[in-house]
């Protein structure tokens, strides 16, 4: 695969082997920054990923869409999923976690306020797509991203962690994305979202050093 031979000196045991260790405790007092960071990419992608599907056939129907029409153009969409997760195999490799996620969030927003006006069904099935598409690719380019830059002890609890906030922002999403629609209209929808993964995008530059290449150890070497 051409992956380099990890340097034996910097494998370490002793501390990764301390099941007496407080994991959460560990990642809150040694890595709060990139717990907060995480949390907030987390946040960010959970939110407009589960939010935006929930309401994407009712966002769809207002633009003048039928039922049945909906549902069919939601499937041509939704192939931006697994197009997202191919094209991530050559990035991370390519260009690294970093700059895949944080380019990634940036297009998101952009698609977005793309797509708040987009006036032909064209342009709402082809911005649709892109929008998905880099979606997918900034959450699953910072989720890799985020398993790697927290010691082995404790790697579990720090994605846990910024995972959970994940979670709330799905929650917070759903209704949030419906009650901002009703009284504000829908391009207020698109212009929260960017600035939801504006904010992510900078979060992004604190989770950690970029990963791709390094031993797990040398990004955060585990601590007793």
């Amino acid at each position: 695969m051409g992956l380099r031979t990890v340097p034996l000196n910097t494998l370490r045991t002793d501390a990764a082997s301390d099941t007496h260790s407080d994991p959460i405790g560990i990642v809150l007092r040694e890595y709060p920054r990139r717990v907060i960071a995480g949390m907030i990419c987390f946040f960010a992608f959970f939110g407009i990923a589960l939010g935006l599907g929930a309401w994407l056939p009712n966002i769809l129907v207002e633009r003048g869409f039928t039922i049945a029409k909906s549902l069919n153009s939601i499937f041509w969409i939704t192939l931006a999923f697994p197009c997202a997760s191919a094209f991530m195999m050559y990035s991370l490799e390519r260009f690294g976690r970093k700059p895949t996620a944080i380019v990634a969030f940036i297009l998101t927003g952009v698609a977005g306020l793309a797509w708040a006006g987009a006036s032909s069904e064209a342009m709402v099935l082809g911005i649709g797509f892109v929008m998905i598409f880099f979606t997918q690719l900034a959450g699953n380019s910072a989720q890799i991203f985020i398993s790697e830059v927290f010691p082995t002890n404790a790697r579990a609890s720090g994605f846990g962690l910024c995972q959970a906030a994940g979670r709330v922002g799905a929650f917070v999403a759903i209704p949030s994305f419906l009650w901002i629609q009703q009284g504000l209209g829908l391009t207020a929808v698109f212009v929260v979202i960017a600035v939801i993964v504006a904010t992510a995008a900078i979060a992004v530059t604190q989770i950690g050093p970029e990963a791709k290449g390094l031993a797990l150890d040398e990004i955060a070497p585990p601590t007793a």
